[in-house]
């Protein structure tokens, strides 16, 4: 596990985190507006109520998450980073938040890391090697009463020179909620689903993925969970596949 604990001055209607306080200032951004007019970004990309943009800044690339709407999520999403660090989860590294207004930015340094997903569809790696190491995270990130409740295998990243997985999109991590195992079956539900669109529905992974999870948990779970877990993630492709039909975009 990898702790860190960040400390954070009020500036302009921003929060910044002080190891980054002398680079943005560097670059005239120490105000909500110099933020989000920022110009000239190499990577956009729009869902909904939010967009994407990243943006080089002389050898640092800052990724700039823009709410105008659906503040209470940006909102739990900044707070989530601090306090996966604080527990030894690591995840993106908080650079800068603004509120003003109607309208949230938060601003994070690029994770240079690829997504689990990309590994295993691209078959850069074994899943073998990959879900071994992945089955013992998990397991400790539930143990440790932790939820992600997006936790779809493309929200992890890894390290495979140091074994160490990085948590993305957490706006919905929940910790130590009150009926635990409702969101077990949930992070693991969404899980099999994607073990099920990326091993096109061939369940010999996710078997050797549970078998692993199951051996790392200290409370072991049954054939009753097990059932549980199934009978949600065929839900979630039910509803994943109406989405798509739509014109929506489906996760993994």
């Amino acid at each position: 596990m990898i702790k860190r604990s960040y400390q954070f001055i009020e500036k302009n209607n921003l929060k910044i985190n002080l190891e980054y306080l002398d680079l943005l200032n560097s670059k005239g951004l120490l105000s909500f507006e110099s933020l989000w007019n920022l110009k000239d970004s190499y990577f956009y990309y729009k869902k909904r109520y939010r967009t994407i943009e990243a943006y080089d800044l002389g050898g640092f690339k800052l990724y700039l998450k823009k709410y105008e709407f659906n503040l209470k999520e940006a909102e739990n999403e900044w707070r989530n980073f601090s306090l996966l660090w604080e527990k030894g989860f690591p995840t993106l590294t908080p650079v800068v938040f603004g509120n003003k207004k109607d309208k949230i930015l938060i601003g994070t340094e690029e994770l240079k890391f690829p997504s689990s997903l990309k590994l295993l569809s691209e078959k850069l790696i074994s899943p073998e090697i990959l879900l071994l190491k992945f089955s013992q995270f998990l397991a400790l990130f539930h143990e440790n009463n932790f939820f992600h409740q997006d936790c779809y295998i493309g929200h992890f990243h890894y390290d495979a020179k140091k074994g160490i997985f990085y948590i993305m999109d957490v706006a919905r991590v929940k910790y130590n909620p009150k009926f635990k195992i409702r969101y077990l079956i949930k992070d693991l539900a969404q899980l099999k689903y994607s073990f099920m669109e990326i091993f096109k529905q061939n369940l010999y992974w996710w078997d050797f993925f549970w078998k692993e999870y199951n051996k790392h948990r200290k409370e072991k779970l049954g054939e009753l969970i097990k059932f549980l877990i199934n009978k949600k993630a065929q839900l979630i492709d039910k509803h994943t596949q109406k989405i798509i039909k739509k014109g929506g975009e489906g996760v993994i």
